[in-house]
């Protein structure tokens, strides 16, 4: 009896299993979002290399280990891989920068805390070097820079700028010129472009010292003392 009972029952399990098994969700969603990522990685390398004009589908695709059709299936054309790519850096900088800004540290600490990221973020190999392609493109995509501007890289430094002001804790008339202050002198503007990085850690407190103590003057509410 247990017996035939079991053998009515497995037959239902094991096809309810399989049905599942082909149910479309989340694994697939996240395999997808994987293979664009290592395409879009792959594709960065490919024009940091070769720079928009002698950087091709063809050469994103063998760096990924995927097939050509599959970088054209996801991104058309050359252009709107180079677009694809500057959306997603752009995306992953303010992701990392709306993490930091959440942690809670004191306002002081906080500016510290964001001038140091935005210089590291700005100089690494990678990042300095994908810069210096944009800069160099921005007659061809003269539309990536008006969305750096309205969708801006520091949207979430101009709303945590803007709470700051909004609580009294410090005197920033506008949050948006506020953030592109800030991120201009942390950054290091030509200097950054045109020099080595800033590599010895003393060097670099330093560095974040001063310009901490220079916006905390200039800002806050409240004595500043960094040493």
């Amino acid at each position: 009896m247990i017996k035939r009972t079991w053998a009515k029952l497995a037959p239902r399990h094991e096809s309810a299993a399989r049905v599942r098994a082909r149910i479309p969700g989340r694994p697939r969603r996240r395999a997808a979002e994987k293979l664009r990522e290592i395409c879009l990685e792959a594709a960065l390398s490919e024009f940091v290399e070769h720079g928009f004009k002698g950087a091709s589908i063809e050469g994103a695709a063998r760096r990924a280990k995927a097939s050509r059709s599959t970088v054209y299936r996801m991104f058309t054309n050359k252009e709107t891989l180079f677009r694809a790519i500057h959306r997603w850096v752009l995306e992953s900088r303010q992701s990392d920068l709306r993490v930091l800004l959440a942690s809670g540290l004191a306002p002081q600490a906080m500016l510290a805390a964001v001038i140091q990221k935005i210089y590291l973020d700005s100089v690494r190999p990678r990042d300095l070097a994908l810069t210096r392609l944009f800069v160099a493109e921005a007659h061809r995509f003269p539309e990536l820079t008006d969305v750096l501007f309205e969708h801006s890289l520091f949207e979430p430094l101009i709303d945590y700028l803007k709470g700051l002001a909004e609580r009294g804790v410090a005197e920033i008339d506008d949050p948006v010129e506020a953030a592109w202050d800030l991120s201009a002198l942390a950054g290091g503007g030509l200097k950054m472009l045109l020099k080595e990085p800033v590599a010895d850690p003393a060097a670099l407190r330093s560095r974040t010292a001063r310009l901490t103590r220079l916006l905390s003057h200039g800002w806050l509410r409240q004595p500043h003392v960094t040493k």
